[in-house]
């Protein structure tokens, strides 16, 4: 799958995402939620770009920014990542 902008060996991307979260407590603050674990799921954006150094190896950045509401609050979630990619 080819990124919408490409030039060269960089690629950018841009995307709509599903955000869901697994959280576990504590003894005493499962005890204060009323619940040991919970599950909220949200939705968010992504964008980023890659390197190519061959046909199947990259090197990405990608940020993404994630709204999961939950019922007390509202959590905004915001992630930075950099990793190696093997295409098949």
């Amino acid at each position: 799958m080819k990124g919408l902008f490409v030039k060269g060996s960089w690629e950018g991307y841009i995307g709509a995402i599903l955000v869901f979260n697994i959280r576990v407590f504590s003894e005493e603050r499962a005890q204060f939620e009323g619940q040991k674990n919970v599950l909220s799921f949200g939705v968010g954006g992504t964008i980023g770009g890659s390197y190519h150094f061959t046909e199947r190896w990259a090197l990405e950045l990608g940020f993404d920014y994630g709204y999961v509401p939950t019922d007390p609050v509202v959590t905004h979630e915001f992630d930075l990542a950099l990793g190696g990619v093997y295409h098949f």
